[in-house]
């Protein structure tokens, strides 16, 4: 019972992270996105990396 109730908890806390990197890596790429949609020349090359 101990073992099953740590591997739920290990699995939860591995998707919180999961999500967090997530979080963490969409926010970094709107902030690039942004700074370089302030740069006309560097529009293009945000679009092509993002998808936007």
């Amino acid at each position: 019972m101990v073992v099953t109730s740590n591997k739920n908890l290990i699995v939860v806390i591995s998707k919180v992270e999961q999500v967090l990197i997530l979080a963490g890596i969409e926010s970094f790429l709107f902030c690039f996105y942004l700074i370089a949609n302030s740069i006309p020349q560097k529009r293009l090359l945000i679009h092509t990396l993002c998808n936007i």
